[in-house]
């Protein structure tokens, strides 16, 4: 499988400050980022019979989102070989994304402070 991922650093402090709320990091909208990563690692992906993209789905686990691809030959066209030109599609996912996931993420914290009523 070929994948990529996002960790928040500071995760578990975050965790720890969010359940004395009574929430969790999966209240944050980390689905979001995944489906994202998702559609725009997709678009970028190389296409003959459309198999490599479909198999492209969202991964979500311990505080981290990302995609991956799934179909047995995804390394391949990734990452090139011998006589196959790099694309590289999952680490340009990556670079696009890297800001619009701090965005979603500070969104989802700014909710929940919102929700609890403890924004000013």
């Amino acid at each position: 499988m070929t994948g990529i991922e996002i960790e928040v650093e500071g995760a578990k402090e975050l965790q720890q400050d969010l359940k004395a709320l009574g929430d969790s990091l999966d209240d944050v909208p980390m689905t979001k980022i995944s489906d994202r990563y998702v559609q725009i690692t997709q678009s970028l992906a190389p296409v003959d019979t459309g198999r490599l993209r479909a198999s492209i789905r969202p991964s979500n686990k311990d505080n981290q989102a990302g995609a991956e691809a799934t179909a047995p030959y995804a390394r391949f066209p990734n990452y090139g070989t011998k006589y196959i030109r790099p694309q590289n599609f999952m680490g340009r996912a990556d670079a696009i994304l890297a800001a619009e996931n701090l965005a979603l993420i500070e969104q989802g914290v700014d909710d929940l402070i919102e929700k609890r009523g403890l924004s000013e």
